[in-house]
């Protein structure tokens, strides 16, 4: 048997402006920090999930790599995570198609 989901955290628990929620999905504000020493999630920083991404930011590679960062910390499949704003610069929206109650508990484990 399976043990219930853990209560679906709120919004505004994480920093402000971060984490917007609809019916669809999650889209997370991140700050990216290109050519880092390995690629991992750091956690929240200023309004924003910080990663570190040790791709350089040429050519989209530090965009493709944190999209794959991203889609592997949920657990969702690359297919899922999208980047809507900027694609050339440090601060970025990621969206993710996915049950916004999972994303947010993972979310949760961070704070």
């Amino acid at each position: 048997m399976r043990s219930p989901l853990p209560p679906m955290p709120d919004p505004e628990a994480f920093p402000p402006g971060a984490v917007s929620v609809d019916a669809g999905g999650i889209t997370l504000t991140v700050w990216a920090q290109p050519r880092a020493s390995c690629s991992e999630v750091v956690g929240w920083q200023q309004n924003a999930f910080k990663v570190r991404l040790a791709a350089p930011p040429v050519e989209g590679k530090a965009n493709a790599e944190c999209v794959a960062l991203i889609a592997a910390f949920f657990g969702v499949p690359r297919r899922q995570v999208s980047l809507v704003q900027g694609q050339q610069g440090r601060h970025k929206k990621i969206r993710i198609e996915a049950p916004a109650d999972l994303l947010l508990v993972a979310l949760q484990k961070l704070s």
